[in-house]
């Protein structure tokens, strides 16, 4: 099973977001080993939300919502209104 976090970010000021880029890579850095994807989208039509997707390999503790998620939350909030959900992959078997 994986999982993925999604964490929403509609900010204030342009500038914003280069802090948030700073933030980002200061996580991949320091990234635990189960965690196998970061990305950053923006939104194509509006330039002040930012979408951090965190895709996670399964790693048994049945815990929805990673720790990191929500650290990344509680240092976001200070750039505008912050949105966490996880998405859990299924599996689609072709039909007969």
């Amino acid at each position: 099973m994986k999982r993925l976090e999604v964490i929403t970010l509609r900010h204030t000021r342009e500038t914003e977001q280069d802090k948030v880029i700073d933030l980002l890579h200061q996580v991949r850095t320091l990234s635990p080993a189960n965690i196998y994807e970061i990305k950053l989208y923006r939104h194509s039509e509006l330039d002040n939300d930012l979408s951090i997707h965190l895709r996670w390999i399964n790693d048994g503790s049945g815990e929805q919502k990673s720790t990191l998620g929500q650290q990344l939350v509680h240092e976001l909030r200070e750039f505008g209104l912050v949105h966490r959900a996880v998405w859990i992959e299924e599996t689609l078997n072709d039909h007969e």
